[in-house]
């Protein structure tokens, strides 16, 4: 806290207060500020003469100031003895009655002055609007919500309040300094004294105008919105961008006005959402067309942002990855605010999904609807996933996201890996300076893949939707901790053997022994090629391993599980030898097909009769090859062996 010298101390001490016999009337919703005036006229006495006699002669200018803000304990209590008004209703006369609904006040050590901070959305720092009509009704009475640029209209008689004097055009300021020994008349004018009821230009307005209904909507916002700070900043964002564009025929269609009302009514901004509008017209049509913006159908309002969007140039955006012209950062910061509003910020993306880059759809997380995001509320479990997936997509997904393109079906899962995991970054952090997300997706996802616009659309909104429920709900298999057995232990010489005997299989030579510990490396690490096996890559390898999988019975594929989950075991790995994330409904549909979806009773019929060949079991079964390979690898045929139970523990891999 910093230093106060004893002159400093004195002048917060406050006075006892003189009771004032006269009736003094606050009115509902009336500034205090307003209300001081007021009373100082109707006693025929000054402002200054009146603080003193509540006390607060000692109190610094700054303090008197900003009385209409924020008054502390000991101010309110000496108010309210001499007014007789409670302390309840003369804190609500003040700023703080709004505090944290429509603007922000700095805080207060409980004795400086408390001014509203900039950051409130649109603040206005000085000055009132007024209606003429309610200060005909209660001359003097100048109302706390006048003093927010979001009143623009007084509902009470349908009218559009006034921003000047009706005579001498100079806006208004009320009074807060002492003002010592000047008499203030509070129904005039304070430069050129005409009378504020008569003002010439107050037109009413029809009950259903739009402007009308934006300022119930924005009162409603400000009384009972459950977060109005940010609901009005976003209007505030929008506005920016309207009034930077500042295409009025637009501006004018949204707000249901005449273009030629407005023109000359909205000044240029050299810094875009700093400030609002003068006119109440002006911020009334903006308000207005921001909120339509805001709250129409997405179908509708889409096209509205992408039409402000591209008639609003920014030419100080660097051209750098992610952040040049058309990038979504660029789209983002032509509504200023945009990038900290996590609402606005996904309507605009999701308006501009059509406009951005496959990787950047993807990291932003543009493609999916707000219903679907909805689903997938933050909370503190959210996890990430860069690192945690496992190297080969789960089976079901890949065929569900699968669009037919022409890639095999590693270069397949490994794109999905690297696309989920990096789906929707920019909403879980900021990446660090340098870090290129787009950029990994570019070079694994390729539009091959993609299969047609609607697909594409569908996969790359699968893919963010399965990594908002990871994230949510978390993957219950350390693969990393996987990866890590010691080759040796997969599949010793021995226990080959005992698991053919168990599923009356024929054991074979070494290099099915080897295809054997290739294909348990899968199961457990969730590879497409797990670690462990001692087969170096090649051509001939991809076609031996698909028929040895071909060539498994379920009665093989069940003792290999029962060994590999033993072998979790004994290395304290509590987990499920495989897991799938389930099988979503996805809102935009999938562009491959359920893995499922397939005769698999006939599948079986032909590999049992000899049938391998992947292109004829497609055609004969009516799909992919890669979702026959798929179908097999996960529903092997069951053959009459049957399998005896194999008993596996620590002992067997003492050797190893």
């Amino acid at each position: 806290m910093r230093k106060t010298s004893e002159a400093v101390l004195a002048r917060r001490i406050l006075e006892p207060p003189r009771k004032i016999s006269y009736s003094l009337v606050l009115y509902p919703g009336e500034f205090f500020q307003s209300a001081v005036t007021r009373w100082a006229d109707d006693l025929g006495t000054t402002r200054a003469r009146l603080l003193y006699w509540f006390g607060l002669r000692h109190l610094e200018p700054t303090e008197i100031r900003s009385l209409g803000n924020f008054m502390r304990s000991d101010v309110l209590h000496n108010v309210g003895f001499s007014t007789g008004i409670s302390i309840e209703r003369l804190r609500a006369s003040t700023m703080e009655n709004l505090n944290g609904r429509a603007v922000i006040l700095n805080p207060s050590d409980g004795f400086a002055s408390t001014a509203i901070n900039r950051q409130s959305p649109l603040a206005k720092l000085s000055g009132t609007r007024y209606c003429p009509s309610c200060l005909l009704t209660n001359p003097g009475v100048m109302l706390q919500r006048w003093r927010l640029n979001w009143t623009f209209v007084c509902l009470t008689h349908g009218c559009l309040l006034q921003d000047t004097c009706g005579q001498c055009g100079h806006p208004l300021r009320e009074e807060r300094a002492l003002a010592s020994g000047r008499a203030i008349d509070s129904r005039l004018c304070s430069n050129c004294g005409h009378m504020l009821s008569e003002h010439p230009g107050s037109d009413r307005l029809a009950r259903q105008s739009r402007i009308v209904e934006c300022q119930e909507e924005v009162d409603g916002i400000i009384e009972f919105g459950i977060r109005p700070l940010a609901d009005l900043a976003d209007t505030a964002s929008v506005i920016a961008a309207l009034r930077a564009v500042n295409n009025l025929d637009r501006i004018a269609e949204l707000a249901d006005v005449d273009a030629s009302s407005l023109v000359g009514l909205i000044e240029t901004e050299a810094h875009p959402g700093s400030s609002a509008p003068r006119d109440a017209l002006a911020m009334g049509a903006l308000a207005t067309a921001a909120r339509k913006i805001l709250t129409a159908r997405e179908e509708t309002s889409q096209e509205w942002i992408r039409m402000t969007s591209f008639e609003r140039v920014v030419t100080a955006s660097p051209r750098a990855d992610q952040i040049g012209p058309g990038s979504a950062r660029d789209f983002l910061q032509k509504y200023p605010g945009s990038l900290e509003s996590p609402n606005l910020r996904q309507r605009i993306l999701r308006a501009h999904d059509q406009d951005l880059s496959l990787a950047q759809r993807i990291t932003w997380g543009s493609s999916i609807t707000a219903g679907t995001r909805a689903r997938y509320p933050k909370s503190g479990r959210y996890i990430p996933l860069h690192g945690v997936l496992p190297r080969g997509f789960w089976p079901q997904w890949t065929s569900r996201l699968d669009c037919g393109g022409a890639v095999d079906i590693s270069a397949l899962q490994k794109g999905l890996v690297i696309a989920t995991s990096l789906a929707d970054v920019h909403e879980d952090h900021e990446p660090s300076e340098g870090y290129r997300p787009a950029l990994s997706i570019a070079k694994y996802l390729r539009i091959k893949m993609l299969g047609n616009k609607e697909k594409g659309t569908q996969l790359i909104a699968g893919i963010i939707e399965l990594a908002l429920w990871l994230k949510a709900n978390g993957i219950p298999i350390d693969y990393a901790r996987r990866r890590a057995i010691p080759s040796p232990l997969l599949l010793q010489g021995d226990h080959w053997e005992r698991i053919c005997e168990t599923a009356g299989a024929n054991p074979g030579q070494a290099r099915r022994h080897s295809l054997a510990r290739l294909y348990l490396a899968q199961r457990i690490q969730g590879a497409r090629r797990g670690r462990g096996h001692d087969l170096p890559a090649s051509n001939s390898l991809e076609s031996e391993y698909t028929d040895f999988k071909f060539a498994l019975t379920r009665e093989l594929q069940s003792a290999l599980d029962d060994y590999a989950r033993a072998l979790l075991r004994i290395r304290g790995i509590d987990e499920p030898l495989r897991w799938e994330p389930p099988l979503l409904l996805l809102e935009r549909g999938i562009p491959g097909r359920e893995l499922g979806d397939i005769n698999i009773d006939r599948m079986h019929e032909l590999i049992l009769n000899g049938e391998h060949r992947q292109g004829v079991l497609a055609k004969e079964l009516g799909v992919t090859q890669r979702h026959v390979v798929g179908a097999v690898d996960e529903w092997p045929p069951l053959t009459s062996s049957g399998v005896n139970v194999a008993i596996w523990n620590s002992s067997d891999w003492a050797a190893a």
